[in-house]
C-alpha cells in the first residue's frame, strides 16, 4: 500500500480548478467527480483509504496499479492535491498534477491582471496545451 502525500498549492479558486480539470479530462480522457463534502480516496486494490478529497480522479482512469488522485479544500480556502507516492512516480499522474498546478496558476494570474485593467492581446501555448507566453495591454 502506497502512502498518500498532501501537496499544498496556491490554488484558491474552486471554479478555476474545476474548469482546468474539465479541460484536462477532454485532453487526457478521464473524468472527475466533485463532492461538496470530502469522500475517502480508493487505493489500487479497491480499499477505502482514510485520506479524503472533494475532487477525485478515479484510479481506473490512471492505470492498473494506480490509486485515486484528489484535491481537498483546506479551511483557509486553498486546495491541496492528494497523490500517492507510487502515482507521483507514474508519468500520467505526474502530468495531471503538474498541468493542474500550471494551468490554475496561469488562470489565477490572468484573472488578477484583468481585475487590474489589463487585457490579453495574445497567448501562446506549447504542444501540450500549456500557456507559455502572454502579451498584455493596460487600458
Amino acid at each position: 500500500m502506497s502512502k498518500y502525500k498532501l501537496i499544498e498549492t496556491d490554488i484558491t479558486s474552486e471554479e478555476t480548478l474545476i474548469a482546468v480539470l474539465a479541460e484536462l479530462c477532454e485532453q487526457m480522457n478521464f473524468k472527475i467527480h466533485y463532492h461538496a463534502d470530502p469522500v475517502n480516496l480508493v487505493g489500487f486494490e479497491g480499499d477505502r483509504r482514510p485520506e479524503k478529497a472533494n475532487i477525485v480522479i478515479d484510479r481506473r482512469y490512471l492505470g492498473n496499479l494506480s490509486n485515486d488522485i484528489g484535491w481537498l479544500r483546506n479551511p483557509d480556502g486553498t486546495w491541496s492535491a492528494i497523490v500517492s507516492e507510487f502515482d507521483m512516480r507514474q508519468k500520467r499522474c505526474r502530468q495531471i498534477v503538474d498541468a493542474v498546478a500550471w494551468d490554475v496558476n496561469v488562470e489565477q494570474t490572468l484573472s488578477a491582471a484583468r481585475e487590474e485593467g489589463y487585457t490579453v492581446l495574445s497567448m501562446e501555448r506549447n504542444a501540450a496545451g500549456r500557456v507559455v507566453d502572454v502579451v498584455l495591454d493596460y487600458a
